[in-house]
């Protein structure tokens, strides 16, 4: 129901109307940024960009790797490519990973999981249901070990038609994990070819491609991920760093 509200004209209405009211409004990325330009209107002097931050404090996973794998129906030794996501085929594109799953074929050399719940639950299940039990995905719905899953897993892949900044693509590059995502919205504004992969989003074919590349090469994955880190770091994008930007921002307000 919420899709459907802020799809509508009256949404878009009021939305706009806010907006030209606002002294001052705060964009998750660049690219939404730009939108709120366009769409409400905004003279883009108003708008500041503030990256939602990492909360490091609670990304500490609390369980082993093999544990918690083992608590999502996977084997703890076998290579491990997931999405964290909400059940949402238009957007978040679990059915472009389950393409690119099927173009892999058996001999893929790894295990699957979607993690999430939604709307698309019953439609994605059918869909996992069609590809052979080798690499057919655990669904394992909804967690709240975030830490302990998003560390089980060798390769987060984050196939989406269209974000802003996905906060588990943050949270996944500050675990050290190897991303792969769809090139769309603000995500290559975060990750690039020099700490993740980037594909065209709903191409299976080039997410397969990557996600194989992943999968063969440990050594690739261990300097994606240890570069997603350092990205992190060196950009201030924790909950800290964007809490410093929002008390700047405040100063400044307060004092123009």
């Amino acid at each position: 129901l919420w899709d459907v509200w802020k799809r509508s004209g009256l949404y878009s209405g009021l939305d706009r109307l806010c907006s030209r009211l606002a002294a001052h409004a705060v964009a998750d990325g660049e690219g939404a940024r730009r939108l709120a330009v366009r769409r409400q209107g905004m003279a883009s002097e108003r708008i500041s960009t503030i990256y939602d931050g990492v909360n490091a404090e609670e990304l500490h996973p609390a369980r082993t790797v093999s544990e918690t794998r083992r608590s999502l129906g996977l084997a703890p030794d076998r290579v491990t490519v997931g999405v964290i996501a909400r059940l949402d085929i238009r957007k978040k594109g679990q059915d472009v990973f389950l393409r690119a799953i099927e173009r892999l074929g058996p001999g893929a050399g790894a295990q699957f999981v979607l993690i999430g719940d939604g709307p698309d639950r019953a439609r994605i299940e059918a869909l996992a249901a069609r590809l052979p039990a080798a690499i057919r995905p655990t669904l394992a719905g909804s967690r709240t070990d975030l830490a302990d899953v998003l560390n089980a897993l060798d390769v987060l892949a984050i196939p989406s038609r269209w974000e802003s900044v996905p906060k588990v693509l943050l949270e996944g590059m500050w675990l050290r994990r190897a991303v792969i995502a769809s090139r769309t919205g603000d995500i290559p504004e975060i990750l690039d070819s020099g700490c993740g992969l980037l594909t065209p989003p709903g191409n299976a074919a080039a997410l397969a491609q990557g996600i194989e590349a992943l999968i063969a090469n440990a050594v690739l994955r261990e300097r994606l991920g240890e570069a997603a880190r350092e990205r992190i770091e060196s950009r201030g994008l924790t909950l800290a760093g964007s809490i410093g930007r929002y008390a700047a921002l405040y100063e400044a307000l307060a004092q123009s």
